[in-house]
């Protein structure tokens, strides 16, 4: 998570999705998920890819419903990584 902090504060969305996305994939019931899912909805925001950005914030909303990290939106693309890497 420190490392995708870094990426983030520095403009390297792209790398900070790479490191967002090991806290998601290997490391799923991490309590560090919380928020690497609602920096990856910001980070794919920045960087224009939108319906993965929507798919993080859904899934956000639908796994951690009292985050104190905000969500953008509740639309969830089934086939994303995220939706594989944290089925319900």
């Amino acid at each position: 998570m420190a490392i995708g902090r870094y990426y983030v504060g520095r403009g390297d969305h792209v790398g900070a999705i790479v490191r967002f996305k090991v806290v998601v994939t290997d490391y799923p019931s991490s309590r560090q998920v919380d928020e690497a899912l609602a920096r990856l909805a910001d980070a794919y925001l920045a960087i224009g890819i939108l319906s993965e950005a929507q798919t993080a914030a859904a899934v956000h909303a639908r796994e951690f419903p009292n985050s104190r990290w905000s969500a953008l939106g509740e639309n969830q693309n089934r086939r994303s990584w995220i939706c594989q890497a944290l089925k319900p």
